[in-house]
């Protein structure tokens, strides 16, 4: 859904990408707690997004 044209969720393609760079470039593919901290955010905003589309 993220990423796709047309979705509620398109508009967070580059947050996705921004914390794949961030664990592969910067953390070597090991989650810190900060990633924890922002995939966590992240999460709560699609469920919400997903949750008021439903509701709609």
């Amino acid at each position: 859904m993220v990423g796709y044209q047309g979705s509620p969720l398109d508009d967070l393609l580059p947050a996705v990408t921004a914390l794949a760079a961030y664990l592969e470039d910067d953390l070597g593919g090991r989650a810190d707690d900060e990633l924890r901290t922002r995939l966590a955010a992240l999460a709560r905003i699609i469920l919400d997004r997903v949750r008021a589309q439903n509701l709609a």
